[in-house]
C-alpha cells in the first residue's frame, strides 16, 4: 500500500476553536493539561500550531513547572507560522475568555474523536487510491482466502532437537536492568534523575567502563530524547565522562545521542483510522539507526511522547509495546523505555497495560530511608521476570553523574557520613519548631525552662535525638542565618510580644508564615535547593542552605581524578534529568 499522503475532501472533520478554547484552559490552569495528556497527543490537533503549542505545555506540566503565555513567549518567538496568528499575542489571546474551562475534557475528547475521522477519511483514500491502481496485483489489496481462513502456521519448538542443547539463561546488556532483544520500563518521579542515568549508562556501554558497581561489556549505545536540547545534552555529556574518567572523543562511533524536542512528528507509534497501533516513519528511522551502529542498547525518552496511544487502553498499549517487542527481538538490543509514574505513586502511569505488556520494568525513586541525604537514589526492580523481586542498586548523584559510595575514598565517605548526619539533625530540629510554632509554644536559645534542645528532646517529633543534637544543630541553624534569635512571634491574650527562635526571614516559609498571627495570606514559596534549576524554583536563587555541601571527590579506577564541578545554579540551573 502507498505511504504518501492522500488528499483529504475539502472540509475535513476539525474544530479549530475547540483547540484554542482547550489550550487557553491549560494556560489558565495547569491542571487541565494534566487532564488532556491522558486523552490527545500533539498530533490530534488540526492546526499544527496549536499542536506545537499543545505539545510544549504539556512537556512542561509534566516536568512540574507552571505554563503560562510568558513562560511559553521563548519557545514560539522564531515561530513563522505562529505570526500568521499575531505572533506572541495569540498566546495571551488564547486565555481570553476562558470558555475552555467549562468543560475541558469534553474538549479534549473531541478534538481526539475528530482527528480519529481525519485518520479514517486519509486511510479510506488511501485505500481508494491503491484500489484503482491497475498495476497493483489483487493479491497485495486482498489477501488470499485461505491465509484468512487458516493463517500463516504457527512454528512450534522441536523438542527433540533442544533435548540435545544446553539451555543458556537470559542475556542482560546491563546486569540485572536490561536484558537483551526485551522492552525494559524504567520509570521514576519527575526531576530523580532517569534522564541522567539513562545517558550515563549509555555512555558507560559505549566505552566499557565500571559504573555504579557494573562492569560493562564495550557495545554501541544509543540514547534519544524528546525533553532535552542539545545544548543540554552536551553538558550533561561533559559531566558523565567526566566523572567516568572518559574522553569524549573516543565514543565518537559507539554513542550516538539524538534530541527530537520540538520536533512535530516525533511518534513511534500511533493509532491509525481503523483503530490498530502502526509504526511512524520515526520508527523506522530509529530501527534503521539500531541495526546500522550495531547498537546493543536504545534508551528513549520518553513515553509520553514517543508513543501516542492512549495509555489506559490495554490494547493500544500493548500494540505499541509489541512494536518494540518486535524490534528488540529483531534487532538483538535491548530497547528501555522512559516513562513517568502516575499522581497515585505508581510506579508506571495509566492502567496496568504497561507493567502486563512488558518483561522488564525498573523503578527509580529516592529511598524512604534517605535521613536528610537528598543526593540518595534507589533503582528497584519492579518486575522480576529475568531477575530477583525486590532486588535494588543504590547510588547518589554527585556533580552530574550517579556513584556509589563504595567508589568513593574512605576519607570522602567519612565526610559524606558527617554532612548527611548534619543534615538530618538539622532537618529534625527545624520539624520540632515547625510544631512548636504551629502550637503557639514559643523556645529560646538561653538556657531555661523553655531551652529549645531540651524540649525538642522530649517531643514526639525529636524523637530518638538528644538534647546535644539539638544543640548542635541549633548553632549550625545560627551560624547559616536559617534562624532568628529573640524574635517577635506573635501577641499573647494581653497584646503582649512572645519572642523566641523562628525561622529567618528569607525568600519565605510556610513555618514562618505560620508564627505570623496564623495569618491568612499565603507564605511565599519556599526556597529551592541548591540542586533544584531555577525554573523549577520560580526564579529563586536562594538555595537550602540545609542542603549537604558538595564535595570534593577524587575517584577510584572509572572516575576522573578532578575537582567537583560548579553548583547548578550557578551553572544556570541545568536540569538533572
Amino acid at each position: 500500500m502507498s505511504t504518501a499522503v492522500a488528499h483529504l475532501p475539502k472540509g475535513p472533520p476539525a474544530n479549530v476553536e475547540a483547540e484554542a478554547a482547550l489550550i487557553g484552559a491549560m494556560l489558565i490552569e495547569n491542571d487541565v493539561g494534566r487532564t488532556a495528556g491522558s486523552i490527545l497527543s500533539p498530533s490530534d490537533f488540526y492546526e499544527p500550531v496549536h499542536g506545537r503549542i499543545y505539545a510544549r505545555t504539556v512537556d512542561l506540566i509534566a516536568q512540574g513547572r507552571t505554563v503560562t503565555p510568558i513562560s511559553l513567549r521563548p519557545d514560539f518567538e522564531a515561530d513563522e507560522q505562529l505570526k500568521a496568528f499575531g505572533g506572541i499575542a495569540y498566546l495571551a489571546r488564547l486565555t481570553g475568555d476562558g470558555q475552555g474551562l467549562l468543560a475541558p475534557r469534553e474538549l479534549a475528547e473531541q478534538i481526539r474523536d475528530l482527528a480519529a475521522r481525519r485518520r479514517r477519511l486519509q486511510w479510506l483514500e488511501e485505500e481508494k487510491a491503491t484500489c484503482t491502481d491497475m498495476g497493483m496485483p489483487l493479491r497485495e489489496i486482498v489477501p488470499p482466502a485461505d491465509v484468512i481462513a487458516t493463517g500463516k502456521a504457527i512454528e512450534c519448538l522441536d523438542l527433540a532437537a533442544l533435548a540435545e542443547v544446553d539451555p543458556e539463561p537470559k542475556h542482560f546488556i546491563i546486569p540485572r536492568i536490561a536484558p537483551d532483544r526485551e522492552v525494559t520500563l524504567l520509570t521514576g518521579g519527575g526531576a530523580v534523575g532517569k534522564s541522567l542515568l539513562a545517558q550515563q549508562l549509555a555512555t558507560a556501554l559505549a566505552a566499557g567502563v565500571r559504573t555504579l558497581g557494573m562492569d560493562l561489556e564495550k557495545a554501541p549505545a544509543i540514547y534519544i530524547t524528546c525533553e532535552d536540547d542539545y545544548s543540554q545534552l552536551h553538558w550533561r555529556q561533559t559531566h558523565i565522562c567526566r566523572a567516568l574518567g572518559v574522553d569524549m572523543a573516543r565514543l565518537s562511533g559507539s554513542l550516538h545521542i539524538a534530541s527530537l524536542r520540538g520536533a512535530p512528528d516525533n511518534a513511534l507509534a500511533i493509532v491509525n483510522g481503523a483503530g490498530r497501533v502502526e509504526p511512524t516513519p520515526l520508527f523506522s528511522q530509529v530501527a534503521a539507526l539500531i541495526r546500522s551502529t550495531g547498537a546493543k542498547i536504545a534508551f528513549l525518552d520518553n513515553l509520553a511522547h514517543l508513543v501516542c496511544v492512549n495509555e489506559n487502553d490495554r490494547g493500544e498499549v500493548t500494540g505499541a509495546i509489541n512494536l518494540l517487542n518486535r524490534l528488540a527481538s529483531e534487532s538483538g538490543a535491548a530497547i528501555v523505555l522512559l516513562g513517568h509514574p502516575n499522581k497515585a505513586g505508581d510506579s508506571y502511569s495509566g492502567s496496568t497495560a504497561w507493567l502486563n505488556a512488558v518483561r522488564s520494568q525498573i523503578f527509580m525513586s529516592r529511598p524512604d530511608d534517605a535521613d536528610g541525604d537528598d543526593d540518595l537514589r534507589v533503582l528497584t526492580i519492579g518486575k522480576p521476570n529475568y531477575t530477583r523481586a525486590g532486588e535494588a542498586l543504590r547510588f547518589r548523584w554527585h556533580e552530574w553523574a550517579f556513584v556509589q559510595d563504595e567508589d568513593l575514598p574512605e576519607d570522602m565517605r567519612a565526610q559524606l557520613s558527617e554532612v548527611i548526619r548534619a543534615n538530618a539533625e538539622n532537618a529534625a530540629f527545624l520539624k520540632c519548631l515547625a510544631s512548636c510554632t504551629a502550637k503557639r509554644r514559643a523556645v529560646s536559645h538561653v538556657n531555661g525552662s523553655n531551652y529549645a534542645p531540651k524540649i525538642f528532646a522530649g517531643l514526639p517529633e525529636g524523637k530518638g535525638h538528644d538534647r546535644a543534637v539539638f544543640e548542635r544543630a541549633m548553632e549550625r541553624l545560627i551560624h547559616i542565618g536559617e534562624i532568628e534569635l529573640d524574635a517577635k512571634l506573635w501577641q499573647d491574650a494581653h497584646r503582649h510580644w512572645k519572642q523566641g527562635i523562628r525561622l529567618a526571614e528569607k525568600c519565605g516559609d510556610p513555618v514562618r508564615g505560620m508564627a505570623e498571627n496564623h495569618a491568612t495570606t499565603p507564605a511565599a514559596p519556599p526556597c529551592g535547593t541548591l540542586r533544584q534549576p531555577l525554573a523549577e524554583t520560580g526564579g529563586n536563587a536562594c538555595g537550602d542552605p540545609r542542603a549537604a555541601t558538595p564535595l570534593y571527590t577524587s575517584y577510584i579506577e572509572g572516575r576522573a581524578q578532578e575537582a567537583p564541578s560548579p553548583s547548578e545554579v550557578k551553572d544556570g540551573g541545568q536540569d538533572i534529568g
